[in-house]
């Protein structure tokens, strides 16, 4: 659901399983799980037939902000102490370790 948030409501499911990085069968077992809850629709796209747009139901916009009310509550506590500019610096570190890692990997 966090992650159709951040793709935005209206986005394919095939363009949910290229951003998870998933295969198609997991993820549609997963929506039609969500479906069935009750907390998502998913609607023809009407220029491709064969996709589906994925909308937040009533319900489904509930859950959303009852779990980024969480996640943000549970971000101040766990940032708790460190300044913004601390975490960006933090965050620049782990970008250049990744692509440390990546260039390592691509090497071999």
């Amino acid at each position: 659901m966090i992650h159709i948030a951040l793709l935005g409501e209206g986005c394919t499911q095939q363009m949910l399983a290229e951003s998870l990085e998933i295969e198609m069968p997991s993820l549609t077992r997963t929506i039609k799980q969500l479906e069935t809850a009750g907390l998502i629709k998913r609607i023809v796209d009407k220029n491709d037939k064969r996709s589906r747009l994925l909308y937040f139901t009533p319900m489904g916009k509930g859950r959303m902000n009852d779990i980024e009310s969480t996640l943000a509550a549970l971000r101040d506590e766990v940032y708790a102490g460190i300044s913004d500019e601390e975490l960006n610096i933090m965050a620049l570190c782990i970008n250049k370790i990744e692509q440390n890692a990546v260039r390592l990997l691509e090497a071999n």
